[in-house]
C-alpha cells in the first residue's frame, strides 16, 4: 500500500512541477500537514471554484482520482482540503487523504503538500445499499452535534470537536465518520477520525476512533 501511494504521489507531483519549471527539490512530501482546527473551519462545504482550482491543480496526474469532501481554509501549507483517494487499476482500498493547494505568482493553483491518512473510507469501488457513503453536506448541523455529544457523555480524555462529516451508513439507525479536531498526550493539537453508531431510540456510541499525526 505504502508503496503505490508513493509512487501515485511522484507522478502527481511530476506533473503539477513540469508545469510551474519547479525543480526536484521543491517537490511536496507525502507527511502530515499541520494539523486542521475549528479556526479553518466555518463552514467545511466546497464551492465550485474551490472544486474547479481542485481539478486545476490535479489536471493530467495519471492512476489516481481524488474527490475533495471537507475544505479547511488557509494553513501554512496552503488551502487544506481532505479528499477521498483511490488508485486506478489497484485493488487497494479507497482512503482519506489530506490535499493542501498553493498558487504560482499568475494565481494557478499547485499541489503543496499530500498525506494519506491511511484510513480507508470503507466506501469501496461501489455504491451499495447498506454501504457507507457521502453524506449531503459535510457541515455538521446542530442534530448532528447533538448525537456527537451524546457519544461521548461521561468520556475522559482529551475532547474531541467535529469538523465535517465525512461519510454514514444507514444500519437500523445510522453510523456516522467524523473528522474531528482533538490533541495528542502532549498537548499538542491533531486530528482524528471518529465513528458513532446512532441508534433509532436516541442512543449514541463511539465505535472507533482512528488518531493521526503519531508518526
Amino acid at each position: 500500500m505504502k508503496k503505490i501511494i508513493a509512487l501515485v504521489l511522484a507522478l502527481v507531483m511530476a506533473f503539477s512541477f513540469a508545469a510551474c519549471a519547479k525543480t526536484a527539490e521543491e517537490a511536496p512530501k507525502d507527511e502530515p500537514g499541520e494539523s486542521v482546527s475549528t479556526e479553518q473551519v466555518l463552514p467545511p462545504e466546497i464551492s465550485e471554484e474551490l472544486r474547479a482550482d481542485f481539478d486545476k491543480a490535479f489536471e493530467g496526474s495519471p492512476g489516481v482520482h481524488l474527490t475533495p469532501i471537507a475544505y479547511f481554509g488557509e494553513t501554512d501549507s496552503g488551502s487544506a482540503f481532505l479528499a477521498r483517494v483511490s488508485f486506478l487499476g489497484e485493488e487497494a482500498p479507497e482512503t482519506f487523504m489530506l490535499v493542501y493547494l498553493t498558487e504560482d505568482d499568475s494565481g494557478i493553483p499547485l499541489l503543496s503538500r499530500m498525506a494519506d491518512t491511511g484510513v480507508p473510507t470503507r466506501m469501496g469501488g461501489e455504491t451499495e445499499t447498506g454501504g457507507w457513503g457521502d453524506p449531503e453536506s459535510p457541515k455538521v448541523t446542530d442534530e448532528l452535534q447533538a448525537v456527537f455529544d451524546k457519544a461521548f457523555e461521561g468520556r475522559d480524555g482529551a475532547p474531541f470537536i467535529p469538523l465535517a462529516l465525512v461519510s454514514q451508513q444507514v444500519v437500523a439507525g445510522m453510523n456516522y465518520c467524523f473528522f474531528c479536531q482533538t490533541e495528542k498526550e502532549s498537548g499538542d493539537p491533531a486530528n482524528a477520525f471518529v465513528y458513532i453508531y446512532s441508534d433509532l431510540d436516541g442512543g449514541a456510541e463511539i465505535t472507533d476512533i482512528v488518531p493521526l499525526g503519531d508518526e
